[in-house]
């Protein structure tokens, strides 16, 4: 859907009202060491925007690169979403979609790392469970 064209037809409205956000959570950036303060904006649950916090001491709502590509932590179509593991030598492209990886559960990439064939004994493999109070 293309924005309607202004009374002149040179360029579009842009609505200014419309909030681009249904919440503002401050909170700290993970991007870098520095832990610069931003603000993100949600809509509907989903990250939309992230800018400086003018109010925090570190970085006075200026935000560095990474900072500013946060974003792309959250909805970025490249972000992994489960474990890959090598298939194939180093470079190796055997698979065109993951680009030479195969994709695995959670549960069978903790038992690569830990070099089980099966869940009897899995003594350094980490579990995160829910806390109950």
């Amino acid at each position: 859907m293309d924005a309607p064209i202004s009374e002149n037809n040179s360029e579009p409205v842009i609505d200014l009202q419309t909030n681009p956000a249904d919440e503002i959570k401050t909170t700290t950036c993970y991007m870098c060491a520095c832990r610069c303060g931003i603000k993100v904006y949600l809509k509907d649950g989903q990250v939309r925007y992230i800018e400086g916090n003018r109010d925090h001491p570190v970085n006075k709502g200026v935000l560095c690169g990474k900072g500013a590509s946060g974003i792309m932590t959250q909805v970025s179509p490249a972000r992994l979403t489960s474990p890959l593991k090598r298939v194939g030598p180093r470079g190796s492209v055997n698979l065109p979609k993951y680009h030479g990886m195969k994709r695995l559960i959670w549960h069978q990439a903790g038992l690569v790392m830990c070099g089980q064939k099966t869940h009897a004994s899995l003594p350094c493999l980490l579990v995160a469970t829910k806390v109950r109070h």
